[in-house]
């Protein structure tokens, strides 16, 4: 039930997409766990999205969970430009931008978001980097700023079917690490580890650390 209500409010807003781009939108609550990502949010809260996509699920952050300081870097021009007419058009009265990411340097004013969050990009970045790139976060963001990750867990075999969905939709073979990998990984840059949450759903093996600088 819980997806669904995402999936409804999702329909109609995806209309300026691509194609594979609409099916990714419109289907990811079907797969994703988006009711627990949730529940790390309050209205009080500001947020910041690495890899916002065209700012989908940054959009129900705002709408379900009624936070109106948003921002979110993407690597894309292309969904840079979809997440802020996605604003314009659906949350013209939130205080929310999306820029573009050049993939070295996270914007300064990440420091004043207290919640910050990394879906599903983890895999996406090169295996030979991905702990440099999460000690770019560690290092930008200010003291006490919960970050979120959530990715796939590299030790179910299950992740084949990830690595499948990705090549598909993505065009790259995904580069997952195992949650306890992530959380060992983030414990050694300095993160507090407040929880960890794993939960299949569909054959696609979700985990979310939840931690604190």
């Amino acid at each position: 039930m819980g997806s669904n209500k995402y999936l409804t409010y999702l329909s109609d807003k995806a209309k300026d997409e691509s194609f594979v781009d609409r099916l990714k939108i419109k289907f990811r609550p079907l797969i994703f766990p988006m009711e627990s990502l949730l529940s790390h949010l309050e209205e009080t809260d500001s947020f910041f999205d690495i890899g916002c996509g065209s700012g989908q699920f940054a959009l129900l952050v705002h709408h379900f969970k009624n936070v109106q300081k948003i921002s979110g870097i993407e690597i894309k021009e292309e969904l840079v430009k979809n997440a802020n007419a996605l604003f314009s058009k659906h949350a013209p009265k939130a205080d929310a931008k999306f820029v573009k990411y050049d993939g070295i340097h996270f914007p300064e004013t990440i420091k004043n978001y207290n919640k910050v969050f990394l879906n599903d990009v983890l895999h996406h970045v090169p295996q030979k980097v991905q702990t440099d790139f999460l000690k770019k976060i560690y290092e930008s963001i200010s003291d006490d700023t919960v970050f979120v990750l959530k990715d796939i867990d590299a030790a179910s075999p299950l992740v084949y079917f990830n690595k499948i969905h990705d090549l598909v939709f993505s065009r790259e073979i995904g580069r997952e690490l195992t949650c306890k990998a992530a959380k060992e990984t983030l414990e050694t840059i300095g993160f507090k580890i407040l929880a960890v949450e794993k939960k299949t759903i569909a054959v696609y093996p979700h985990y979310t650390i939840i931690c604190k600088k």
